[in-house]
């Protein structure tokens, strides 16, 4: 076994290959994979790890069917009503 250099480690040296290579092989958006069977996916608020109808924060999140949150995060409605009653404007 041949060392790769003082302060030289696998992840270093093999990333930017990795990258370069990948970046050759995947041009165009990856074609859509299906979701094995039992699996689901929901739009998941990050701060609390529930639910959320809002597009502009949720991360799509996948889970073992049944194994999901139920509840839906308030963070959207507590924000709107928030915005409804706060001005931001000063003048």
């Amino acid at each position: 076994m041949k060392t790769l250099g003082s302060q030289e480690t696998g992840a270093r040296a093999a990333s930017p290959i990795w990258v370069s290579f990948m970046h050759n092989v995947i041009k165009d958006e990856p074609e859509a994979f299906p979701l094995p069977e039992g699996i689901v996916s929901y739009l998941i608020d990050p701060e609390t790890g529930l639910l959320t109808r809002d597009e502009t924060i949720g991360e799509k999140e996948y889970f073992k069917k049944g194994t999901e949150p139920k509840q839906f995060s308030q963070n959207l409605l507590i924000r709107k009503i928030k915005e409804k009653f706060i001005n931001p404007n000063f003048d």
